[in-house]
Formats: structure tokens, C-alpha cells, sequence
């Protein structure tokens, strides 16, 4: 009995760590949004009754398994790590990146249950980013 409660509080603890964000950004016309993250191929693509892109999404990751040689470090939880969206326009097409995604050996922080509203007629593109260390978002030009 006890085994079963042992995880069911690890899941707790997890996810109160986790956190929503959101950002909107102005489309005036917009035809089309590149959305980079990493998750970018799950994301939930939705029509949005205003002309604005919304996206969001669930903060999510840590260092679990890192044992720094500083006895006072700690690990940063997912909701504080900075994770966030940005966005810069070219033309018709609205580039929207994730900011502070990483990966690096023991560090993973990316965001899940990604959500994109978008206008009416907007076409969404997704570009599934490949995390390193850097957590620099990507606002290159669309292909």
C-alpha cells in the first residue's frame, strides 16, 4: 500500500512545480506563424476569435540526478527557470520562438502541452527545435 502512495506524491510534487505561460502577440496581417520549440509537433492548434496569435504552454524540467560540488546549490524548479515565448515578424509570417528551452547533460527545462491560437485563415507551422545549452531562441528567418 505504501508503494502506491509514494508515487502518487512524487506526481504531486512535480507538477506543483510546473507552470503555465502564456503570451499573445499582435497578427495584424499575418498569414502565416512559425511556431520553434521543442515540442513544437504536439502542440494544439486552435482558430482564436481575436486577431491576435495566443500561444502557451506548461513549464516543465529541472536537474534531476546533478549533484553539484556546492553543498549550497539547489535546483532551479521549471515555474522559475524563465521559460518563455517571443516573437519577431517578417513580412506575412509571424516567427514564434520558445526562450530558455535547454538541454544539457543533466539540465532539461522545455515546455509541454503547447496550445496556439490563431486567426481565422492563419496557417501554423511547426519546427520542432533541438535543445543544447543554450537557451537562446530561434528568430532566424522562416525557410
Amino acid at each position: 500500500m505504501c508503494l502506491a502512495v509514494v508515487p502518487t506524491a512524487l506526481l504531486l510534487l512535480s507538477t506543483a512545480c510546473a507552470s503555465k505561460v502564456s503570451r499573445t502577440f499582435d497578427a495584424p496581417g499575418i498569414t502565416a506563424v512559425v511556431l520553434r520549440a521543442a515540442n513544437a509537433s504536439d502542440a494544439l492548434v486552435r482558430e482564436s476569435s481575436t486577431a491576435a496569435v495566443q500561444v502557451a504552454g506548461t513549464a516543465r524540467g529541472g536537474a534531476r540526478g546533478y549533484h553539484a560540488p556546492d553543498p549550497s546549490w539547489r535546483e532551479t524548479p521549471a515555474s522559475k527557470w524563465g521559460l518563455d515565448f517571443v516573437s519577431k515578424q517578417y513580412g506575412s509570417v509571424l516567427v514564434v520562438s520558445t526562450k530558455n528551452e535547454i538541454h544539457y547533460i543533466h539540465h532539461s527545462y522545455y515546455f509541454d502541452s503547447l496550445e496556439i491560437a490563431v486567426p481565422a485563415g492563419v496557417e501554423v507551422k511547426r519546427s520542432n527545435r533541438e535543445l543544447t545549452g543554450s537557451g537562446d531562441p530561434d528568430l532566424s528567418p522562416p525557410p
